[in-house]
């Protein structure tokens, strides 16, 4: 609970049941919303179970990072692909992961929990325990994580998200070095 309540000609971000919901109204435009609390550590595990309600098109995921202009957004659309993207200064950047295909993400209407863990530099995506994907890109340092929603041509895509969980992992290190026997 905690995030933001909103509702416009353009979205609604509303708890429908126990689920938070994002829904774009309008083509061609991304939502997020940042998780209450103030800034979360730069390296972090966050997960959450997304579940695109009633729409087959659209993205939605996680988002991390310093403001609304320099963040990455881990998200999937319901043909079963998935992309890592980047903005730095309000500019999209090329995506340090394109439209991929992974028969570990379901289709359509069904849910998915996704999972990004964040160590330094060190990406590493996950979908429905599957690792997709590790890769190494600019750590924003510590920051904002939170859920987006975003609709291409059609209209109307509504994306429930449940059972949201953030992990520090700025102790990661420490943790390591004391397991050595």
């Amino acid at each position: 609970s905690g995030f933001e309540v909103i509702e416009n000609d353009k979205l609604d971000k509303a708890y429908v049941g126990e689920k938070y919901q994002i829904a774009v109204k309008e083509p061609n435009w991304i939502f997020w919303s940042c998780a209450p609390g103030d800034v979360f550590p730069a390296d972090f595990q966050a997960e959450v179970d997304v579940e695109p309600f009633l729409s087959k098109t659209g993205q939605w995921g996680i988002v991390w990072g310093k403001d609304k202009n320099n963040y990455h957004a881990f998200v999937l659309r319901s043909d079963g692909s998935y992309r890592l993207r980047h903005q730095v200064n309000d500019v999209w950047q090329k995506d340090p992961v394109p439209w991929t295909e992974s028969p570990s993400l379901k289709r359509d209407t069904e849910a998915n929990h996704l999972m990004v863990i964040v160590i330094g530099d060190i990406i590493t995506l996950i979908v429905n325990d599957t690792v997709l994907k590790t890769i190494q890109n600019v750590n924003f340092g510590p920051g904002k994580i939170g859920l987006i929603t975003g609709a291409f041509d059609d209209p109307d895509v509504q994306v429930r998200f449940d059972n949201l969980m953030i992990r520090d992992l700025s102790d990661l290190d420490d943790v390591v070095s004391n397991m050595d026997l």
